[in-house]
């Protein structure tokens, strides 16, 4: 227990990238093949590789990880930055569900616990509503019963 050095995401489809992401919070480098689903969008070339589905190019890019010694707090901290748009965006749909159905949106919510992972880097829910970058949502629907 405690002693793995890399995390292998090997399947052809991954629907959550729940696995690669687990991966990647506890510190460690990953080894992926090609795949459907989104993980991609969470490994940088710092921490991770993505090679063909072959036994001899997963142990490679294993040693190659493995040798490179890469801060685990530094992936970590890395992946907490590529998850934040999706964060942000859940956020704001939240906003926009509470808009529709005509309900304040709680600004001063406990985001904190709401999105707990371990140390997840917070903001106040006014400020991502305001973040530069960021898509807008699409308007909401009308109100069906309108």
């Amino acid at each position: 227990v405690g002693r793995e050095r890399v995390g292998l995401c090997l399947s052809d489809v991954e629907g959550a990238l729940r696995e690669a992401v687990e991966y990647l919070l506890c510190g460690l480098p990953v080894v992926s093949t090609p795949s459907i689903g989104g993980r991609h969008r969470v490994l940088d070339p710092a921490w991770s590789r993505i090679v063909e589905p072959d036994p001899a190019a997963v142990a490679a890019a294993v040693r190659e990880l493995i040798a490179l010694r890469i801060d685990p707090a530094s992936i970590r901290r890395g992946t907490f930055e590529r998850l934040r748009p999706d964060r942000i965006r859940l956020i704001k749909l939240i906003a926009a569900i509470h808009e529709h159905e005509g309900v304040p949106f709680p600004q001063d919510a406990p985001w904190e616990r709401l999105f707990r992972i371990g140390t997840w880097p917070v903001a106040r829910a006014d400020s991502v509503l305001e973040e530069p970058g960021i898509a807008d949502l699409p308007p909401a629907p009308k109100n069906r019963d309108a």
